[in-house]
């Protein structure tokens, strides 16, 4: 009798307890709803501003193609709107939190207070953020884009720097958005490939034009994904992390980590939710 009435009242606290969880896990959810569609709506203002000098750089000189022309103007506008510290004072709670993370400061934090990074943080870079930005408002418009790293080399140099590839013509165009949105160019005038400017010195030192003292390399260059990952724990990660968080393109949870705690509370809510069913009381069952 003693057993049976302890394991009740482990079942009734268990009860309660994934009750508690899938209220507060609802309300989380709720929560990142709200602010996922802040960041919509700061990208789509974003992109929305950006319509003429899309037109403009279509025309050229150099002419560029309607992907390349959508790129560099959204990543100049993202120079010009975030290129500066923000105060931790100017944040509410969620976005200091969010800017302290590993995964620094959030798009929609950034537009909408025009700056990169959290000042006198260790993360405190621009390439990041600038980057995060860019390849969700390129996604927005159904362009495929990922980060590239570059790392240092053998020597320890060259490395420690950020920027992105965007799909266009069949290939991954490289562009970086903290560098006032630089691009390289080929011989025939299209934006280079990463392969293309590491290859090719004529094509890299184009960069030292703009920019004399520039200390980026592309001799180690990196992009995150983790393609080798065992396909249970791709399927699993599938069910809570947003579109193709192990594709080629590039984890999308690193630059939307708003969608990725949005996905947690979903499903650890869910899970709180079978937990309740599982454990409660006797009577509840009864009945």
């Amino acid at each position: 009798m003693g057993k049976d009435v302890e394991v009740s009242i482990m079942r009734t606290l268990g009860f309660y307890a994934a009750g508690i969880g899938f209220f507060v896990l609802l309300y989380g959810s709720v929560f990142f709803t709200g602010r996922i569609r802040e960041r919509v709506i700061l990208l789509d203002a974003l992109i929305a501003s950006t319509t003429p000098a899309v037109d403009v750089l279509m025309q050229g000189p150099p002419p560029s193609t309607h992907g390349e022309a959508t790129a560099i103007a959204l990543a100049r506008a993202i120079y010009d709107r975030i290129n500066a510290p923000l105060l931790p004072d100017a944040l509410d709670w969620y976005e200091r939190l969010e800017g302290l993370s590993p995964l620094n400061v959030s798009a929609a934090t950034a537009l909408r207070h025009g700056g990169f990074g959290l000042k006198g943080h260790a993360r405190f870079g621009p390439c990041t953020t600038m980057s995060r930005t860019l390849i969700l408002a390129l996604r927005r418009l159904k362009i495929q884009a990922r980060a590239l790293y570059l790392e240092a080399d053998e020597r320890g140099l060259g490395g420690g720097h950020q920027m992105v590839e965007f799909w266009d013509e069949g290939m991954w165009k490289v562009i970086a958005p903290s560098d006032n949105a630089f691009v390289w160019r080929t011989h025939e005038g299209r934006v280079a490939t990463a392969a293309e400017i590491a290859a090719s010195a004529e094509v890299f030192s184009q960069v030292y034009e703009a920019f004399p003292h520039y200390q980026y390399l592309f001799h180690n260059i990196t992009r995150f994904s983790l393609p080798d990952a065992p396909g249970w724990l791709k399927s699993l990660v599938g069910m809570i992390l947003p579109d193709d968080g192990f594709g080629p393109e590039a984890p999308l949870f690193f630059h939307s980590p708003r969608g990725l705690m949005l996905r947690l509370c979903l499903v650890l809510a869910s899970l709180c939710a079978v937990a309740a069913i599982c454990l409660r009381p006797r009577r509840y069952q009864d009945e």
